[in-house]
């Protein structure tokens, strides 16, 4: 199984444990977690704008930059 599926399924966890009514809103939600025996697949909410690739790669680009 891939391990950043399950590092990323933890920080969700922890994300939505620790935040405010109105954070929470601000997050993708996530609806389903299917593992099967070589995956596991997380199912989150389609919400508009940016996908989260474009914002990571704003964000190193600005480490890169300065």
């Amino acid at each position: 199984m891939d391990n950043s599926a399950t590092i990323e399924f933890q920080m969700n966890e922890i994300i939505k444990a620790g935040a405010t009514c109105e954070e929470k809103d601000q997050i993708c939600l996530l609806i389903d977690v299917i593992e099967d025996r070589s995956d596991l697949w997380l199912i989150y909410e389609l919400c508009p704008g940016k996908t989260m690739n474009e914002h990571l790669f704003e964000v190193k680009g600005e480490f890169l930059d300065g």
